[in-house]
C-alpha cells in the first residue's frame, strides 16, 4: 500500500501558508508581483491558491514530479471534497478559482480535512 502524501503536517503548513502569506485566485500566485518563478516567489511569501500553498509546503513541483503531483491532487479532491473525474488538480484549482470563494472558506476547508486525517 503506497503511503498518503497528503498528511496532517502538509494541510497544516498549507493552512499556515494561505494564513501569514495571502491567498490567491487564478494561478499559483500574482506571476506579475512575483518574478522570478515559483521558488523565488515563496522566498518572497507571495499569496498562494490552494495547489501553490501545496507546492510551497511539500516542495512537489508539477511539471518536476507529475505523478506525485496528480495524485496528491487527487487525495486533495477526496479529503476537501470536491467532486473530482480524473484530473484532481484541474478539480481544486477551479473550486478555488470559482467565483466568491474567500479565504475564510479555502482554510475551513482545509480545517475540516485535518480533522478527518485526526479520525
Amino acid at each position: 500500500m503506497t503511503e498518503p502524501l497528503i498528511t496532517k503536517d502538509i494541510l497544516v503548513g498549507m493552512k499556515n501558508y494561505i494564513n501569514l502569506n495571502g491567498w490567491y485566485q487564478g494561478f499559483f500566485y500574482d506571476t506579475t508581483a512575483y518574478i522570478g518563478g515559483f521558488k523565488k516567489a515563496v522566498e518572497q511569501g507571495a499569496p498562494m491558491c490552494v495547489m501553490g500553498a501545496y507546492q510551497a509546503v511539500s516542495n512537489t513541483r508539477m511539471f518536476r514530479d507529475p505523478d506525485r503531483y496528480r495524485r496528491a491532487t487527487m487525495e486533495l479532491t477526496q479529503l476537501m471534497e470536491i467532486d473530482s473525474s480524473d484530473d484532481g488538480a484541474l478539480e481544486v484549482a477551479n473550486w478555488n478559482d470559482q467565483a466568491g470563494r474567500t479565504k475564510q472558506e479555502v482554510l475551513d476547508v482545509l480545517d475540516k480535512a485535518v480533522q478527518k486525517l485526526d479520525g
